[in-house]
């Protein structure tokens, strides 16, 4: 017999009624007969979301994550990131993804000099300090300057980047229009539609933070290639 998300939360406690199983996957997405589907047949999102439902369920104080979004699609990101909003417990994480730190988490942990000390601010003060302690650029006169060799190595590589980059931009931008396309479509905001349109209207948004962090990356990349020439 297939496994299901009911049978599997059932097996960590058998004194739960039906109904008790249900209320409790339901919070996570997990309705009607969904709970009888068999998991073979989810997406990487729902058995993300299943995944974190049976550690929850266990309740555990403190879940420790490091880089719990590597090599996750988009959507099994975003699920990560409901289901982590929705954990009691603490969460100590340990992310690149600016995403998924931006929605899950209340306060930052800097090391900095070999010591460990809460940062006062957010990932935009963060950042803010990074660029702030950049040294600046000594000026020299004209006539001694000498412009370095180009660094052919890094540029190629920053090209192939760029290239990675572009191509990036030009497939989120193709999705987001078609799930603005399906937005636009009066239907989807019928009452039997709403579960999909919560599903656009996430991904709507997943997609315009992705886009505006490759966009960043892009920009900044593209500079470093202008100054290596």
């Amino acid at each position: 017999m297939d496994a299901t998300s009911f049978t599997l939360i059932h097996r960590l406690d058998r004194k739960l009624r039906e109904q008790e199983i249900r209320n409790y996957l339901g919070g996570f997405d997990f309705r009607g007969d969904k709970v009888h589907e068999p998991i073979r047949t989810f997406s990487g999102g729902e058995k993300t979301r299943l995944a974190l439902a049976m550690v929850a369920f266990a309740k555990p104080n403190i879940l420790l994550l490091d880089e719990p979004t590597n090599h996750l699609d988009m959507d099994m990101r975003q699920a990560l990131t409901i289901a982590l909003q929705d954990f009691d417990g603490a969460i100590l994480l340990i992310s690149h993804d600016r995403h998924l730190l931006a929605n899950t988490v209340d306060s930052f942990l800097l090391i900095e000099d070999g010591v460990l000390h809460q940062f006062e601010g957010d990932l935009e003060d963060y950042r803010a300090k990074l660029f702030a302690e950049q040294p600046a650029t000594t000026s020299v006169p004209l006539a001694v300057s000498k412009k370095p060799k180009p660094r052919h190595k890094e540029s190629r590589q920053l090209k192939t980047r760029i290239k990675s980059l572009e191509s990036s931009l030009e497939r989120l931008n193709r999705k987001l229009t078609e799930v603005d396309v399906k937005l636009a479509d009066n239907s989807i905001y019928e009452s039997k539609q709403e579960g999909n349109l919560q599903n656009l209207v996430r991904d709507q948004i997943s997609l315009k933070e992705e886009i505006s962090l490759i966009e960043e990356e892009w920009l900044m990349k593209t500079n470093e290639l202008e100054a290596s020439g």
